[in-house]
């Protein structure tokens, strides 16, 4: 299928990119041994992980979530509606582990 190929043709220009770069020479045995490999596109979220307009992470990254009118009222850790509950991780304030680090940060500092 499509998707098959295109894993594998990424995989191949990664795995070049790779040896290029030295990277592979931390692990040289293991990137000889690559069994398998896939590649996740918006579609497959949306389809497989029932994901809004295939988001790979839990809460919309748009515009109007960092606006300044609203970033202070909705990206909080703790919930107004649930007093007593806090909230941390990526979700909290944006996505990856710089967001997971700032969720975290930020509920410490509001309890």
């Amino acid at each position: 299928t499509f998707k098959i190929k295109l894993s594998k043709m990424i995989w191949s220009r990664a795995r070049k990119a790779l040896i290029a770069s030295g990277a592979s020479n931390k692990l040289p045995e293991s990137i000889d041994h690559v069994d398998f490999s896939q590649v996740g596109t918006p579609l497959t979220f949306a389809r497989y992980l029932g994901r809004h307009q295939g988001s790979w992470f839990g809460l919309n990254h748009n515009r109007e979530r960092f606006s300044p009118q609203t970033f202070y009222l909705d990206l909080r850790p703790d919930c107004p509606s649930l007093p007593g509950l806090y909230l941390t991780g990526q979700d909290v304030m944006m996505f990856g582990v710089g967001g997971a680090m700032f969720g975290g940060y930020s509920c410490a500092g509001n309890l």
